[in-house]
């Protein structure tokens, strides 16, 4: 660590200090806490007094340790108190409440249950009423429902059918014409075929034909001369 070397001695600046001081003022003040701190250091730096003060910090910590236990236990038996008073009021408040209400709820419960009796058979009659005629509407809704939807099914099965069957025959028509098509390009490769060769070969026999008539002349215009040189 460099603490102690010259290094680090930190300085406590407040946030207010920083506000309030201009930066001579806070200079002077900083260099002052410096040299308390560095004085401090040294002083905490003998092991005698470090002893010392580990020595009173321990005992301070045990009297505050057995303060605090003692005010826990304290706390806590004041709390239990307070709680087993509040209890037992509350016990006997409920015990005369609840055997005015219990007597209160007998009465009202067999009168009620007579009354829940007779607004029971009459909700049931009423549902049996009501299921009966939403049963009969129901299959008189049904019936219709299955006559729209038998009709729509063999109108949808009839339209997807016309347009598979339309598919399938647009389907074979490309096919042909695909057919077709690919036929004519092979017709038409080998007529082009068919066609350069003949050009090929009729260039190449009127080169041939220019070539030999060249060199006839050449052999007439030699034997020529030979005869020239011989009558001479």
């Amino acid at each position: 660590s460099i603490w102690g070397r010259g290094v680090v001695f930190p300085v406590d600046i407040c946030h207010w200090e920083e506000e309030f001081y201009n930066v001579t003022l806070l200079e002077v003040i900083k260099h002052a806490r410096l040299e308390q701190t560095i004085r401090d250091k040294l002083a905490r730096d003998d092991c005698q007094k470090r002893r010392q003060a580990y020595r009173c910090w321990l005992e301070s910590f045990r009297r505050q340790k057995s303060l605090r236990y003692t005010f826990d236990a304290i706390n806590c038996m004041v709390a239990m108190n307070l709680k087993t008073r509040g209890y037992r009021a509350l016990a006997s408040w409920k015990t005369k409440q609840l055997s005015a209400r219990d007597i209160q709820r007998v009465g009202r419960g067999f009168l009620g249950r007579i009354k829940a009796r007779i607004w029971s058979m009459m909700n049931e009659s009423a549902t049996l009423i009501q299921t009966h005629s939403r049963m009969y509407l129901a299959r008189l809704k049904l019936q219709q429902l299955l006559s729209v939807y038998t009709l729509a099914v063999i109108k949808v099965q009839s339209l997807i059918r016309g347009v598979l069957a339309r598919r399938l025959a647009l389907r074979r028509l490309m096919t042909l014409v695909e057919k077709e098509r690919m036929d004519n390009a092979s017709k038409m490769k080998r007529y082009v075929w068919d066609r350069g060769m003949w050009c090929l070969t009729t260039l190449q026999s009127h080169a041939r034909r220019k070539n030999a008539v060249t060199l006839v002349n050449q052999l007439r215009q030699q034997r020529r001369r030979e005869a020239e040189v011989r009558h001479a």
